[in-house]
């Protein structure tokens, strides 16, 4: 058995072996239950998107809380310095212990499989969007289960491995939230686009799976795997000797090799739509003419935020196509998204452009009544009639009736 193998057997077992570890299981899957079931209630859509929206923000949490002992702890107890004694590698016994974390959090994904089985029982969701969907969020997994080993490797206090793993994270989702890009001039937007761990997740989380958000987890968790490595090393080597120059050379243009790959990833080709009739692919044409814009192209979306339930997902599908529309255009496509209730020049922008307001009407008032009237047959086993029909039906006095027999 490879040693690397061995070590990834025994950190799984550490973790399964701790009573806390079963209470982030616990708290990730009771959490991510209730916040997307919630959101299913809302929408009354059968989708996995919910899910998917929170998943990294709950990861904020959980991946560090998991990593955070890995290499802290045993640098605390004075071990490390035993283990590395024995024929292994640092290299080995990173990669080891990456691999049993990994382990761990896929399992807890996996918890979360009871949620796709139950929308099963009443609807069929597709099955090629919930396949892509889970390898998206193993992915994400994989690059942000290497930033919390690097927290672990650089301290001995697993409480400061744990803040600066969740800064860390939050630092690359910051980066690819749509209020920062949108605020950016067009190159730049897409620069930060390209780093962001949102960017990359949102298109596998629609179910298409692009080999340049594949590329970006797995050399983001490479990278950071660099740095552990680094700050492994750089414990027993001499402050100033050559080896460890030659180390921080090579980890420096490792960083700049991870940082160029993905900023010209965009002309990297290859990707899997496993959504119905490919949903989320652009025909080859528009590709062709998105990519030979001769100039700047600004697209304004003019929308309210406070949209009903049952509109939000049309937003959503139509932000995932403007989004494709930006990633084709490589550079040369700006979005603005414009909230005309909240900004009185983009309302007066709209109505210049012949934009008018549309108007959502919701009939909750009826909801509520047929709720109501439901609760009234029930106990008075006499089927009423809903109030928005009582009017139509009248007895032979002339007076409406309010019961049926």
């Amino acid at each position: 058995m490879s040693p690397i193998r061995t070590i990834a057997r025994r950190e799984l077992k550490a973790l399964v072996d701790q009573p806390t570890a079963y209470i982030l299981l616990v708290v990730f899957t009771a959490v991510n239950g209730f916040l997307t079931f919630r959101q299913l209630e809302l929408y009354n859509v059968a989708s996995l998107r919910p899910m998917l929206d929170f998943l990294p923000w709950l990861l904020l949490f959980l991946v560090p809380a998991v990593t955070m002992r890995a290499l802290a702890e045993d640098a605390r107890a004075g071990t490390l310095e035993v283990v590395l004694a024995q024929p292994i590698s640092e290299l080995e016994l990173l990669l080891g212990k990456y691999v049993g974390l990994v382990l761990f959090l896929w399992l807890a994904l996996a918890l979360t499989l009871a949620i796709p089985l139950s929308l099963t029982l009443g609807t069929a969701p597709p099955l090629g969007i919930v396949v892509a969907q889970y390898i998206g969020a193993a992915l994400l997994i994989l690059g942000l289960a290497g930033v919390g080993v690097w927290a672990s490797s650089v301290t001995r206090n697993q409480i400061t491995a744990f803040i600066l793993a969740v800064a860390v994270m939050f630092l690359l989702i910051l980066v690819g939230l749509d209020p920062l890009i949108v605020g950016l001039p067009a190159q730049l937007g897409a620069i930060a686009a390209s780093l962001g761990v949102l960017s990359h997740f949102s298109g596998i989380n629609r179910g298409v799976i692009d080999l340049r958000d594949a590329i970006y987890f797995l050399t983001l968790a490479a990278l950071f795997l660099v740095f552990a490595y680094f700050a492994l090393l750089s414990r027993k080597l001499t402050p100033q000797g050559e080896a460890l120059k030659r180390l921080r050379f090579g980890t420096a243009l490792l960083a700049a090799v991870t940082v160029v790959v993905n900023l010209f990833g965009r002309h990297i080709g290859g990707r899997i739509d496993l959504t119905p009739g490919r949903a989320f692919t652009l025909s080859r044409a528009t590709r062709q003419l998105m990519a030979t814009l001769p100039d700047l192209v600004t697209i304004k979306l003019f929308t309210t935020a406070a949209l009903p339930p049952e509109v939000a997902f049309l937003k959503r599908d139509v932000d995932d196509l403007l989004r494709d529309y930006r990633a084709a255009g490589r550079g040369k496509v700006k979005l603005v998204f414009v909230d005309p209730q909240a900004d009185t020049a983009g309302l007066r922008e709209a109505r210049s452009l012949g934009i008018p307001a549309v108007q959502f009407n919701v009939d909750r008032d009826s909801l509520c009544r047929r709720r109501q009237d439901g609760s009234l047959r029930a106990a008075e086993q006499r089927p009423r009639i809903p109030p928005h029909v009582r009017h139509s039906l009248v007895d032979p006095r002339g007076q409406a009736r309010d019961r049926l027999g």
